[in-house]
């Protein structure tokens, strides 16, 4: 709780909040020497009067949308008549009060397009987009591209593999980018993580989706079942303790002396 909504909500009279405030502040009257006193004094009297005055608090305008061809409009109209008349004109068309800074967003938005292909007539005015640049750049789609091209043929992908991947490609294609070679990236677990999650991979264990069959399955199957027989007749095991576990195994793989029990796999939306 602050010391404003503390005081704000005190029954007083003006006299005695003053004192209350008062025992509540610095006193000026210990002070060493006069310039810091009458510094306290002079502090003192502006929170004073910050705690004194009704609390308020700016109360956010209306949020406005608007579809890619009326931010064309909005913007040509600007170009040709200017901002405050943009904002006019299409206030009154649109019966809602458009803004003179959002009108000129929008016609900045729309000379730059004009600058980038001039021949072109430009009828759509989308948002500029929005969060945070990807770390990768222009690379980031082809991380993504192998990625979902590794997991696709049943190899586990985890974020230490994610961050091997993303370093061999950053080394083939501008090694100069990367945190050891002087560059500004540095691929963390944490990154790691995000970029997984962007790209709709989550957390898994084995499923019971069918494996490929190798070519000596048979043969495989046959040495497994005799491998069995022999252990339940050489230990006398009893035929209603031996269970069968329809389930495909957890994937392991090896990571710094530790064992990764689970890896990551894309989600079908």
């Amino acid at each position: 709780m602050s010391l404003r909504q503390y005081l704000i909500k005190q029954k007083t009279k003006s006299g005695e909040l003053d004192n209350a405030l008062d025992s509540l502040l610095p006193d000026p009257n210990v002070e060493k020497d006069a310039e810091t006193a009458k510094t306290v004094t002079v502090a003192n009297s502006s929170v004073k009067d910050v705690l004194q005055s009704p609390n308020r608090k700016r109360k956010r305008g209306e949020y406005s949308n608007y579809s890619s061809e009326q931010r064309a409009k909005i913007a040509r109209y600007a170009c040709e008549h200017g901002n405050t008349s943009a904002a006019k004109h299409f206030s009154k068309l649109l019966d809602k009060t458009i803004n003179e800074s959002t009108v000129r967003s929008m016609k900045k938005q729309y000379i730059d397009e004009l600058n980038k292909t001039p021949e072109k007539k430009i009828v759509e005015l989308s948002r500029s987009p929005k969060g945070r640049p990807k770390l990768l750049g222009k690379y980031d789609e082809e991380v993504v591209d192998y990625v979902k091209k590794l997991r696709a043929t049943g190899a586990i992908v985890n974020k230490q593999i994610l961050i091997a991947c993303a370093t061999g490609i950053l080394e083939h294609k501008c090694r100069s980018m990367l945190q050891e070679n002087g560059g500004h990236i540095a691929l963390h677990r944490s990154w790691a993580e995000s970029f997984l999650r962007r790209i709709g991979f989550v957390k898994r264990k084995g499923t019971k989706a069918a494996r490929k069959v190798p070519a000596n399955f048979d043969e495989l199957r046959v040495e497994f079942l005799a491998s069995v027989s022999k252990i339940i007749s050489e230990n006398n095991i009893p035929e209603e303790l031996v269970m069968n576990f329809d389930q495909t195994n957890i994937s392991i793989i090896h990571v710094r002396n530790n064992h990764q029990l689970v890896d990551y796999t894309s989600i079908d939306v």
